[in-house]
């Protein structure tokens, strides 16, 4: 495994999982009926990233705002109190926004911020209702005030920026996430490989924010959904502005799977379940990281989207006239089946 790039980790143990999974199945009948009801227009629509309406001074300045949501984009446990507190947000919007209210209040968000933040400035940026007046009796008038479950989710926010903030200044980076991978692809700049090395760098760097990885049957299996997402979004957002940023191998990245991946592809017929994991979902009970039903969504979903490229590229099975319109590639599919769900 050390030998492989992290890409090539993320291909061999999704293989791994697919062949032996339990709870989730790849239907072929399901990816031909996905390419044959694909419509063009929607394809174009949905299959681009999320715009940023910000201006910035620098591309090390665009970095760093696209690594912070990246870094910090998890939260999907919270799901159930986002809705309970903040009429339905989900938890990428929260991030997003939060993010957002950081980037335009702060003068920067450089190491000694990301060093010193502490939960109560994340609560108040991310707007999260991390306290409440809950009643002790049945009249409401006498209240005492207790954390919310969101108070988890702030802390959890903060301390995945403090640890940022440490490993930087303990490289001796000023400037924040941003300064670091701009000088990173700099030393770099005519390394075919940069991308590679970057995200290997970065999963070393940051274990506790981007090294995703789990144990099934005995063997590890890797997902780095967000170190992925991170350079492709550097890539889909600063290529034209920078060239250091044109990442000549991208298209060696995977999908970036997370919940939200597996339930579409279930959703279009790609994933079949078994009984008792379709049990455990309709009855909305928790599936916890690291279980096995939560390494198979995941893990199955990565190879289900491979399928789908090589049966998309095989003139035998796809036989559309407007194939080479849609321009298919693994990032565009992803951004497609994200936005989709």
């Amino acid at each position: 495994k050390d030998k492989q790039s992290p890409f090539e980790r993320v291909r061999s143990s999704s293989a791994f999982v697919r062949d032996n999974a339990s709870y989730v199945k790849i239907s072929d009948k399901g990816i031909d009926d996905f390419i044959t009801n694909l419509e063009l227009e929607p394809w174009k629509s949905f299959s681009r990233p999320v715009s940023f309406p910000l201006n910035f001074d620098s591309v090390s300045e665009e970095a760093n705002f696209i690594a912070l949501i990246n870094i910090l984009n998890f939260g999907s446990g919270f799901r159930t109190a986002l809705h309970k507190h903040h009429d339905s947000r989900g938890a990428f919007n929260t991030i997003l926004r939060g993010v957002m209210n950081l980037f335009l209040s702060r003068p920067k968000l450089n190491t000694d911020f990301l060093c010193q933040v502490e939960v109560n400035d994340v609560s108040e940026a991310f707007d999260l209702k991390t306290e409440w007046d809950k009643p002790v009796d049945s009249t409401g008038v006498i209240t005492v005030r207790e954390k919310t479950e969101l108070h988890q989710f702030a802390e959890f926010i903060t301390k995945s920026l403090n640890e940022l903030g440490r490993v930087l200044r303990g490289r001796l980076i000023d400037g924040g996430i941003g300064s670091y991978i701009d000088s990173k692809l700099s030393s770099l700049a005519d390394n075919p490989q940069r991308m590679t090395i970057l995200v290997q760098d970065l999963i070393t760097s940051f274990p506790l924010s981007l090294n995703d990885i789990r144990t099934y049957k005995s063997s590890q299996v890797y997902i780095y959904k967000k170190v992925q997402i991170l350079v492709c979004d550097l890539f889909m957002c600063l290529s034209k502005k920078d060239p250091k940023y044109n990442f000549p191998n991208i298209s060696d990245l995977t999908v970036f799977s997370d919940n939200v991946l597996p339930c579409v592809l279930e959703k279009y017929g790609i994933l079949t379940y078994e009984e008792k994991l379709k049990t455990r979902i309709q009855a909305n009970k928790e599936i916890r990281e690291g279980e096995e039903m939560e390494v198979e969504l995941r893990s199955v979903a990565i190879a289900a989207c491979e399928r789908i490229l090589e049966r998309w590229n095989d003139g035998e099975v796809n036989k559309r006239g407007d194939k080479d319109e849609f321009n298919m590639s693994v990032l565009t599919l992803d951004y497609y089946l994200w936005r989709k769900g």
